[in-house]
């Protein structure tokens, strides 16, 4: 096999990899049902604590998640998080590691 395909199908190789890890950072929990909101007394963030434990597949979790207040979306999110809270439906969230003890939140999606 000449030189140049050997480094082109390592490179399609490394692309292709690297993007599966990449892919695979974010985690969608259980549905969840939301028991309380709050912000964290050193202005860290939104609080999400829920009826369901769970612990992330990086080894922390319970009950809280936590939106940091520089997340893009939060105003957004908040609302979601708002509206499943008072119509008492459960919500899937995205979790990307931990942040502390708390499961870094990165999304959410309502669910009936």
């Amino acid at each position: 096999m000449p030189r140049e395909l050997k480094l082109k199908n390592l490179l399609i190789f490394l692309s292709v990899f690297s993007f599966s890890l990449v892919s695979n950072a974010f985690e969608s929990l259980e549905p969840q049902t939301i028991t309380a909101i709050d912000m964290g007394w050193s202005s860290e963030g939104i609080y999400i604590h829920t009826k369901e434990l769970y612990t992330s597949k990086d080894n922390c979790g319970g009950t809280a998640a936590r939106m940091p207040f520089d997340h893009p979306m939060l105003k957004e999110n908040l609302a979601v998080f708002l509206s499943a809270f008072h119509a008492n439906s459960k919500v899937r969230l995205v979790v990307d590691g931990c942040i502390s003890t708390a499961m870094w939140l990165k999304a959410v999606r309502i669910e009936k």
